[in-house]
């Protein structure tokens, strides 16, 4: 089982990930969707995120613009991260996701 979250802003892909103002979580099993919940996100703390997200058991996030600082602490969680994601609606994301068709660049922001 996996849980895929992705930063929304305004319906769609925020192109910040720490702009966000919720997440909509996906959770897949035998890769299909089997629940899908919104979290709204808590009073932001600098590198809180990574250590929220995992504790809601998430193990994939989809972003668009993510730092390498930020980037590091999702993989001391083992959380799987897809940079540099187009931004674009989040149910035709998580399904080029299934379908193994989701494209990234690679987009790091360095602040």
């Amino acid at each position: 089982m996996n849980k895929v979250a992705l930063p929304i802003e305004n319906g769609r892909l925020c192109s910040l990930f720490e702009e966000s103002s919720q997440f909509r979580v996906f959770t897949i099993k035998e890769r299909k969707i089997t629940d899908e919940n919104v979290l709204m996100i808590p009073h932001h703390q600098s590198g809180l995120f990574p250590f929220w997200l995992f504790n809601n058991g998430v193990t994939d996030v989809i972003v668009n613009g993510i730092g390498h600082e930020v980037i590091n602490k999702f993989n001391r969680f083992k959380i799987n991260v897809f940079v540099g994601v187009k931004s674009k609606n989040p149910e035709v994301l998580i399904e080029e996701f299934l379908g193994g068709t989701l494209e990234t660049n690679g987009y790091i922001v360095d602040k």
